[in-house]
């Protein structure tokens, strides 16, 4: 397929059809074009798409950006196709490459390097553009970024940075721009890095024997750990943050299905208790013979970072099926259950569950788990809890901890707040949706959203049935908003509610 057109080879272009615009072409970006594409003949009549945004890390998005080989997936790739009608197309993909991704025979799992995944999307897109233009769409694509949004007659007027102004039928809002959290002020600070992507440019410039400190001990912190290794570091490696939690290990792979915590419960649900939540996650893993109790026990259980990653580890083989089931349930269901939660319910567990809920539901590979625990052994690893300042010294930092002050040449921030805000780049893009009332804040964070279609509330608390929101900017909305497996499902029921109201002709 050739590449798409861009508006400016075509100045003043006229529409053909329902013009779907899309702003924002990163990883829910390229959940959106595949959606689209699967429903392509449901629409009435033939359209167009306008992709609206740079080129940068077009499709990839920063998670799946250029990096290097150490920075990993944290779901293996049987689960992560982007074609809403094909869930094994993702694997053929991979093995078509000769990836290794099919679990060894004890159940491990594989992952890939996250540059790989970011190759899958693009040639995915490249698949679902070309389906979109057999089935007579024409799609064009404007190298710029959205600057302001406005409501047009029936559509919605985006006019970009450099002044071009284009009119949709229908918005596709996809903008998404990791938003981590100077917690301590530290940003212009030297040798302070707020944002650790990507980690092969981080690593290469920090001295290998000297002392790094990470803000923070998820997922992110665990990649610069990695980084770290990788390039040969010799020099002390603290991880800092106020709970002291590591992300939980991924247990094996295990061919699990739930039954009670499934999608058409959580949508007959309705201001669902925690409690509820609760008895219903224990009759699912009960009746699969599982350890409802010792997993709510190790949930919350204060205990030191090391001995839990030793621990953890050692259970891989014990058989158990509870973690596996849940985190079937919760690529599955997860979204739709915490939509189906009364707002206490929701408001207790950001409050006071947040690190747990973070470290067992976004659990890290095997063998990154094996790497840290074979750095904390050899004492170049540390984790500490109870992290309460930072203070800025000559040639470095020191962070005050639990456990008294510790100081670091360098810092690393990979710390995500609970209720996420604007994306960096498109704030004012968003502000100004806000200020015109076709957007409003969701007061857990991003915007505002019709959780059943995923059309944008506006200011009127009115549902803009020509603005559809995708990606981070829901995480108030749904939570989780950050696997590829819930963009997919997301971008699914985005494209179905724009087929269903386009119209005969245009």
């Amino acid at each position: 397929m050739a590449d798409p057109k861009t508006l400016s080879d075509i100045a003043n272009t006229r529409k053909t059809g329902f013009r779907v615009g899309l702003v924002g072409c990163g990883t829910a970006g390229a959940c959106a074009v595949a959606g689209l594409a699967a429903h392509a003949m449901n629409f009435n009549s033939p359209g167009e798409l306008v992709l609206i945004d740079r080129s940068e890390n077009r499709w990839r998005g920063r998670a799946y950006q250029l990096d290097g080989d150490y920075i990993l997936t944290n779901l293996p790739f049987g689960v992560m196709s982007i074609q809403p009608d094909d869930p094994e197309h993702g694997l053929r993909w991979a093995r078509s490459r000769g990836l290794d991704v099919d679990p060894d025979l004890d159940g491990t799992q594989k992952f890939v390097p996250r540059a790989e995944f970011g190759r899958y999307l693009e040639q995915s897109v490249a698949e679902a553009l070309a389906a979109l233009e057999h089935a007579g769409w024409r799609v064009l694509r404007v190298d710029e970024l959205a600057a302001e949004l406005n409501m047009t007659g029936d559509g919605v007027e985006v006019r970009t940075d450099t002044g071009r102004r284009i009119i949709v039928d229908h918005l596709v809002l996809c903008v998404s721009d990791a938003l981590y959290q100077d917690s301590y002020g530290l940003q212009g600070a030297q040798g302070y890095f707020i944002d650790p992507y990507p980690v092969a440019e981080l690593v290469a410039g920090i001295p290998n024997c000297s002392d790094v400190g990470v803000i923070g001990s998820g997922l992110a912190a665990v990649d610069v750990v990695a980084g770290l290794h990788a390039r040969g570091h010799r020099g002390r490696i603290d991880l800092f943050s106020r709970n002291g939690l590591l992300p939980a290990v991924r247990r094996r792979s295990t061919p699990v299905q739930p039954r009670t915590l499934t999608r058409a419960t959580a949508i007959k649900s309705k201001l669902l208790s925690l409690t509820e939540l609760v008895a219903l996650a224990a009759e699912e893993v009960r009746a699969a013979g599982g350890d409802f109790d010792r997993f709510a026990e190790d949930f919350l259980r204060p205990e030191a970072a090391p001995q839990r990653l030793r621990r953890q580890l050692a259970e891989l083989g014990t058989g158990d099926v509870t973690a596996a089931l849940l985190q079937r349930a919760l690529l599955d269901a997860a979204q739709d259950f915490w939509c189906a939660l009364a707002e206490d319910s929701k408001d207790w567990l950001i409050a006071n569950a947040y690190p747990h809920l973070m470290s067992w539901s976004s659990p890290m590979p095997r063998n990154n788990a094996e790497l840290l625990a074979e750095l904390i052994d050899r004492g170049q690893l540390n984790v500490w809890a109870g992290t309460a300042g930072v203070a800025v010294r000559d040639h470095g930092f020191t962070v005050q901890t639990a456990y008294g002050e510790v100081p670091v040449e360098f810092l690393v921030n990979t710390v995500t707040p609970a209720r996420r805000g604007f994306p960096r780049k498109a704030h004012g893009l968003i502000d100004c949706a806000v200020r015109v009332g076709i957007l409003r804040p969701h007061p857990r964070g991003g915007v505002d959203i019709d959780t059943a279609t995923g059309y944008a509330i506006g200011g009127d608390g009115q549902v803009r049935h020509t603005v559809s929101v995708l990606g981070e900017l829901t995480s108030g909305a749904y939570f989780f908003v950050t696997t590829v497996p819930l963009f997919v499902r997301r971008a699914n029921h985005v494209a179905a509610a724009i087929a269903a109201r386009s119209p005969s002709s245009h």
